[in-house]
């Protein structure tokens, strides 16, 4: 069995049900994508703050965090058109705009990472015209 036959789209939503399906389960998608900005709040907490009811014992940025992913979330549920660069700029400057001075832009200066024992990873520039074609190759793939 290939890769692409066991990994295959067994779903084919139409934009309406993709929009019914991420209402439906916007807390828990929020919750998920709050895991990898490293807010620890459990599902009923994450409920509760985006219900707008304040949790005892939660920071402020974490509370921040999870209002602007819905305000992303709830942005791209508007959208009527494909993804574009534009709007994951548009995206990221709400999921983001607490965190950086420079939230809804690509990245124009030199950045690295430390990967232990004094080595870095230095990630080269980016190219807007090179990322607005991987974002294509991507969406017709």
């Amino acid at each position: 069995m290939t890769k692409e036959q066991l990994y295959s789209n067994q779903y084919q939503f139409t934009p309406a049900e993709n929009r019914r399906f991420t209402r439906a389960n916007l807390t828990k998608l929020v919750y998920t994508n709050a895991r990898f900005e490293g807010v620890k709040l459990t599902l009923a907490q994450t409920q509760t703050v985006l219900d707008g009811v304040s949790v005892a014992g939660v920071p402020v940025s974490d509370i921040l965090t999870l209002v602007n992913l819905k305000r992303a979330w709830l942005v791209a549920l508007d959208q009527k058109g494909p993804l574009t660069l534009e709007l994951e700029k548009q995206l990221n400057k709400l999921v983001a705009a607490e965190d950086t001075a420079f939230a809804g832009e690509l990245r124009q200066r030199q950045g690295g990472v430390s990967l232990g024992g004094g080595e870095i990873f230095a990630q080269p520039l980016i190219d807007k015209q090179q990322e607005a074609l991987f974002l294509q190759q991507i969406l017709t793939n």
